[in-house]
């Protein structure tokens, strides 16, 4: 009897742990099959899983790409969200157009588009035969709702001058007063305006300028007005043209100071040129332009005691701070 009882905590303690031993396998089981179900949706992009589909990761930056909610203006201009088009990367557009020296009569018909650098140029320029629809403060947001006084046709929307005469070269320079918009929405609206006016004017050809950076003593105390967002403006800009009708010129060359700033000796407000600056822009238009087939332009006659054709007489500049204007773009 003893030994009956003595052999009985022995079974029991055999049965004991096989149990257990079962138990954990099953549980082990289990836990190998969850294990197989993360692997399989978390395969890298491109891998293939055990059921012979490839899987596709979702990118989170994806939701904040299309996210309307940042209307702050502070877009982050560095980074590269998916890593494809990113206009900080540069334009890609076609090869580039040949450009060449025209006089001004080519500007006859030629409508400016603009903030208050365009003004500059209509006040202290050389072409004055050019149309301006230009007011400070202008932006790409407003561009097509303002009524903007005309020299020669009165106070008219855009609309309006459109509709009332035909133009053979449209300039368009806005986008400084959009630095505190959301740049992508920007780009996207300036897409909209480009396409509005080859519509409008189906005859004319566009040109998409760049925007004219602000000095460094700017650029690097201003979280907003900076050239890191102008180039990301003008790069998204850019994008809009095709060389056969839409031309990206960029007048920065002239003006800037080897670094990606208005050099300072140019501006009085950091933002503007001085007036007697904006004969050199319009003397660079001139030597920077497309003459495409069937355009109405025939450059003038020179005469033996005649300058130039392709000149644009800038001696007579304005006093040093002539057109040095506020910091209102």
């Amino acid at each position: 009897m003893k030994k009956l009882v003595k052999y009985s905590y022995l079974i029991l303690l055999v049965v004991s742990c096989m149990i257990a031993v079962g138990f954990k396998f099953v549980t082990d089981s289990r836990q190998t099959e969850d294990d197989s179900q993360i692997k399989t949706d978390s395969q890298t992009p491109g891998e293939q899983t055990q059921d012979g589909q490839t899987h596709e990761p979702i990118n989170v930056l994806d939701f904040y790409k299309n996210d309307s909610s940042q209307q702050d203006g502070t877009d982050d201009v560095s980074s590269d969200n998916d890593g494809t088009d990113n206009p900080l990367d540069g334009p890609s557009y076609p090869d580039s157009p040949e450009f060449i020296s025209v006089d001004e009569s080519y500007f006859d018909d030629a409508l400016f588009i603009g903030d208050s650098r365009t003004v500059g140029l209509y006040e202290y320029g050389p072409l004055d035969n050019a149309t301006y629809f230009a007011i400070t403060s202008m932006t790409v947001y407003e561009v097509r709702s303002e009524y903007v006084y005309v020299s020669g046709v009165g106070t008219v929307s855009l609309s309006e001058l459109l509709g009332s005469r035909s133009f053979g070269k449209i300039y368009v320079m806005l986008g400084i007063n959009e630095l505190g918009y959301g740049m992508d929405d920007t780009i996207d609206k300036y897409a909209e305006f480009i396409d509005y006016l080859k519509q409008a004017q189906p005859d004319a050809i566009i040109y998409v300028e760049a925007n004219m950076h602000v000095t460094a003593e700017r650029s690097n105390n201003d979280s907003i007005y900076n050239n890191t967002r102008i180039d990301y403006l003008n790069n998204g800009f850019a994008q809009n043209a095709d060389n056969e009708r839409v031309f990206y010129i960029d007048m920065n060359v002239l003006f800037d100071d080897g670094y990606g700033n208005l050099d300072s000796q140019y501006s009085g407000d950091n933002t503007h040129l001085l007036g007697k600056y904006y004969a050199q822009w319009g003397q660079w238009l001139c030597e920077n332009a497309v003459v495409t087939p069937g355009m109405n332009y025939t450059p003038k006659v020179q005469q033996p005691d005649d300058a130039p054709a392709d000149s644009v007489d800038i001696s007579g500049g304005t006093p040093e701070d002539a057109g040095s204007q506020t910091a209102e773009e």
